[in-house]
């Protein structure tokens, strides 16, 4: 899907805490890096006090790299927040949907331009929205189980 993008393109860490994994996502695309700092109320765990961009994303496409989408808030909130910091496109791309609540209809109606998942947790029909790509990993899978049998 990446290859497919003709802009100039920023992967982006989420928070502090997917850094590693971003990190190494970027350095095997041979892409740069950029990341959201969020200031976190200490009284409250999940209340996000403010949130900042480090890095260049101006007129560039930025990817969201992140292990699972729940909510949908914080890759709403990052999409909002890179528009605002002049990106051109903002993409999610999570290994896992574990979507709950209203997260179809929080992604959807979003700025993020596109939201990509692989299918290691079922979607139900009813939760599958025009913005969203699901990529099946049977294979990948099956082709590492092969290499572990060999």
């Amino acid at each position: 899907m990446i290859s497919k993008l003709q802009e100039e393109i920023v992967i982006i860490t989420p928070d502090a805490g997917a850094l590693k994994r971003a990190q190494r996502f970027a350095e095997i695309m041979d892409l740069p890096l950029a990341l959201i700092e969020k200031k976190r109320d200490l009284d409250k765990p999940h209340k996000i006090l403010s949130m900042r961009v480090v890095g260049d994303v101006q007129n560039k496409t930025a990817i969201i790299v992140d292990d699972v989408i729940v909510t949908g808030g914080t890759l709403m909130n990052a999409a909002y927040l890179l528009k605002d910091k002049g990106a051109n496109k903002v993409v999610a791309a999570a290994t896992h949907a574990d979507f709950v609540g209203g997260a179809d209809k929080i992604l959807q109606d979003s700025p993020l331009d596109a939201i990509w998942v692989t299918d290691t947790i079922d979607i139900p029909v009813g939760k599958v929205f025009p913005k969203l790509t699901i990529t099946s990993i049977s294979s990948l899978i099956a082709s590492e189980i092969r290499k572990m049998l060999k």
